[in-house]
């Protein structure tokens, strides 16, 4: 299982190396060898990770918000104040975090549609971005 889930996030990090701005899980290094789990990205800055999820979705793709910036969780609002903006290094990645599908029966074919829906997801949402930006 540990090696199929190694050949998935192998065939991830190949297809989505050249998407512009996203940001990719680190290399395992030393001889460590990390016990896939998951699949997580950073989508580039200025995408809005909710409006990627859905338009990921109507290609098909499903995904889901990852890495909570705990802080901003209710508990730690009530229990310690914890308010936006004391983590921004937190609060960014969290903001721009997603799961992949990832499982160790993923066929390569499988990898290959997802990483094409972010790719072009990742695309159409910065290009719309800066069409709002220069016409405001």
């Amino acid at each position: 299982m540990l090696a199929a889930r190694r050949r998935v996030a192998g065939w991830y990090a190949e297809l989505l190396a050249d998407v512009e701005g996203l940001e990719l899980p680190c290399s395992d290094e030393g001889g460590d060898e990390r016990g896939w789990f998951v699949y997580v990205v950073q989508l580039p800055r200025g995408v809005d990770r909710d409006e990627a999820i859905v338009a990921l979705r109507e290609r098909g793709v499903q995904s889901k918000p990852y890495l909570p910036a705990i802080h901003l969780m209710s508990y730690y609002r009530e229990a310690f104040g914890h308010r936006e903006g004391e983590f921004p290094v937190c609060e960014d990645v969290a903001a721009r975090s997603i799961a992949l599908p990832f499982f160790p029966d993923l066929a390569q074919s499988q990898a290959e549609k997802v990483a094409e829906a972010v790719g072009a997801v990742a695309q159409s949402l910065r290009g719309s971005r800066r069409a709002a930006q220069a016409t405001s």
